[in-house]
Order: C-alpha cells, then sequence, then structure tokens
C-alpha cells in the first residue's frame, strides 16, 4: 500500500457481469495506486497498477466517463 497518508479515492466502472471495479487512491507518499475490487468472488483488494513520479502530494483523482468503457467494433 501507501507509505504515507491517503488524501483522495475514487472509485472506478463496474464490470456488470462480475460486479468487479477499481478503486483509484492518491496520497501524500506521490502515488497513485489502482485496486481491484472483486465483486462475486470476495476475493481481498488487490492493487493492480502504481502511478509514481509526481512531484508532490495526490490531493485528487478521478475517473473519466469513458473510464471501463469495452471498445465496440
Amino acid at each position: 500500500g501507501h507509505k504515507s497518508w491517503v488524501l483522495s479515492i475514487a472509485f472506478g466502472p463496474i464490470d456488470k457481469d462480475s460486479g468487479d471495479m477499481l478503486l483509484a487512491s492518491g496520497s501524500w507518499d506521490e502515488s497513485v495506486m489502482l485496486w481491484a475490487l472483486r465483486g462475486a468472488s470476495g476475493d481481498k483488494p488487490a492493487c493492480v497498477a502504481m502511478l509514481r513520479g509526481h512531484s508532490g502530494r495526490i490531493n485528487c483523482v478521478a475517473f473519466g466517463a469513458l473510464a471501463g468503457m469495452k471498445q465496440r467494433m
């Protein structure tokens, strides 16, 4: 997890088939972490990505309107 206080969280889109969703957390430690939240399976949250390299604390995280939409061909 984070090495300092979490300052912001945002819940991402839900996969309607599985109930899974994403959680983004931004921290004083200058990182953003993405967590997979398993709906139906009941598994513990798992970190699936860590975004580093910011030059200051992360005050706000959010998902865009198109986040998680499946591509249609």
